[in-house]
C-alpha cells in the first residue's frame, strides 16, 4: 500500500513539496504517507470540480445561444414587418411531414438555414399578432402555385409557457383542442433582408403530442 503511494506521489508531486509536507516527512514517515495521500486526493478532486464546472458554463453558453427568451420569441411572432410581407413561418409539408414528423423546423423570412431541395407542399403560420396565427397550405410544384385561403377553422391561438428553462408553445384549435410543441432551438441565419438589417430564422419545434 505505501508503496503505491509513494509511487503516485513521486509522478504526480509539483517541483517544490509545501513545507509542512517536507518536515512531516522528516518526523514521521507514516504520518507523511497519510497526509500526501490525502492532499492529493483533494488536490485532484478540486481539480475535477472545476473541469466540470468550466463544462457546464461552456454547455449552459452554447445552449443560450441557440436558445430564445420567452420575450424574444413572442417578439418575433408579433414584430411588424414594414413592407417586407406577411408575418409567416414556413415549413415543409411533403409526405404531410408536418402532422407525422416528431420534429418539425419553422422558417422566418427566406434564409440561409432552408433547405433548398424540392418541396412541393409547404405550410405557412401566418401571424396576426402574438397569440394567433392562421394555417396556409401552398402547392409549390404547379403553375401557379395555389395557397388555401385562411377560414375560420385554420385560425390558432398560440401561446409560449415556460418550464424551468425550457419553452412550450401550446396551440388551441377552433374546437379547442390543445397541440404542445417544446422548443428546441432558434437559429438565426443570414436572409434575403439583410439589407433592411433583418436576420432570418430557424425554429425547431419537438411536437408533444401528435395530431
Amino acid at each position: 500500500m505505501n508503496g503505491g503511494l509513494v509511487f503516485f506521489y513521486n509522478i504526480s508531486r509539483p517541483k517544490r513539496e509545501p513545507a509542512v509536507m517536507r518536515q512531516l516527512k522528516r518526523q514521521d514517515n507514516k504520518k507523511w504517507h497519510k497526509t500526501i495521500y490525502t492532499y492529493y486526493y483533494h488536490n485532484l478532486k478540486m481539480k475535477n470540480i472545476i473541469l466540470i464546472s468550466i463544462a457546464i458554463l461552456s454547455w449552459n453558453q452554447l445552449f443560450s445561444q441557440n436558445y430564445p427568451t420567452k420575450k424574444e420569441l413572442k417578439r418575433l411572432f408579433s414584430e411588424k414587418q414594414q413592407y417586407l410581407g406577411e408575418l409567416e413561418w414556413e415549413t415543409c409539408n411533403d409526405d404531410s411531414a408536418y402532422y407525422k414528423n416528431d420534429t418539425i423546423r419553422l422558417y422566418y423570412r427566406n434564409t440561409t438555414c432552408l433547405n433548398q431541395g424540392k418541396c412541393c407542399e409547404k405550410i405557412d403560420w401566418v401571424f396576426f399578432n402574438s397569440i394567433s396565427f392562421g394555417l396556409s397550405n401552398t402547392s409549390l410544384c404547379q403553375e401557379p402555385p395555389i395557397s388555401s385561403a385562411i377560414g375560420t377553422d385554420d385560425i390558432y391561438k398560440i401561446k409560449i409557457k415556460k418550464f424551468d428553462k425550457i419553452l412550450e408553445l401550446h396551440i388551441t384549435n377552433s374546437k379547442n383542442q390543445i397541440f404542445t410543441f417544446e422548443v428546441v432551438s432558434l437559429i438565426k441565419c443570414e436572409g434575403e433582408y439583410m439589407a433592411s438589417g433583418k436576420y432570418g430564422f430557424e425554429l425547431s419545434l419537438k411536437r408533444n403530442n401528435k395530431k
